[in-house]
């Protein structure tokens, strides 16, 4: 989890705002949340090292994610 050093009173908003906004990018819901929720000034290089955590959390998930059954049968995925 990207904020897991939070309290756990706090990772149960951040999760709240995740889930009630899944139309929002990573993008804005970081910014949101530091600004409504953590209320803490967020610097540019605080924000990219989070960008950049929630990459790699996001594809080490799909790392280890069981195939979809015929998923690199399709001409898609032959590009990968």
């Amino acid at each position: 989890m990207l904020f897991a050093d939070e309290p756990p009173s706090i990772r149960k908003q951040i999760v709240k705002y995740h889930l009630e906004n899944g139309e929002v990018s990573r993008y804005e819901k970081i910014k949101y949340i530091y600004k409504n929720i953590l209320n803490r000034p967020l610097t540019e290089e605080k924000y990219q090292e989070l960008l950049k955590r929630f990459s790699e959390i996001v594809v080490d998930l799909v790392c280890k994610a069981e195939e979809v059954k015929g998923a690199t049968d399709t001409p898609c995925a032959m590009r990968f």
